[in-house]
């Protein structure tokens, strides 16, 4: 499950890019197919609680608190590291694994974005700063379905905002 539309939207895409299937699923319904992924994509946490994840993306200040107690026993919490502060991972009734990231480095020049990463610069056509804090929590949601980071970079340097507009 993903908390926010703009990491939801690259999330599909790089899926898409790389050929693997997921189910959508609409607020109120259930996956429709037998894919190895259902995605959620909401920007509201309410929603977003009464679907126990197996994994979640949290990029919006939401309910953290709340959301931690819905996931499924051993599932995965992925976060801004801003966001730590106001978490109460201590008193959370379910164990789950929770992975923290720091909100992406990248420069603006001569009309191009370029993402700071350990294998270098990687030149984007995003320009939207929210997505651009979150993608580090994104590829971390990607490298869970079995999408590791060159493969990753590969399929980010080809997403354009526009590209599921």
């Amino acid at each position: 499950m993903i908390l926010g539309r703009a990491a939801g939207s690259l999330f599909r895409y790089i899926q898409d890019f790389h050929g693997k299937e997921i189910d959508v699923i609409e607020s109120g319904s259930s996956p429709s197919s037998c894919n190895d992924f259902a995605l959620l994509i909401t920007e509201d946490s309410e929603t977003a609680a009464s679907f126990n994840p197996n994994i979640l993306l949290n990029t919006l200040k939401a309910e953290e608190d709340m959301l931690l107690n819905t996931i499924v026993a051993g599932g995965v919490y992925i976060f801004p590291e801003t966001a730590e502060k106001t978490i109460d991972l201590e008193t959370s009734s379910v164990y789950s694994r929770r992975i923290a990231y720091a909100a992406g480095v990248y420069t603006f020049a001569a009309g191009t974005t370029s993402f700071e990463t350990e294998m270098g610069p990687v030149p984007l056509l995003i320009s939207n700063p929210e997505l651009l804090d979150h993608l580090e929590g994104v590829r971390l949601l990607c490298q869970q379905t079995g999408i590791m980071e060159e493969a990753f970079y590969e399929a980010l340097m080809n997403y354009s905002e526009t590209a599921l507009s």
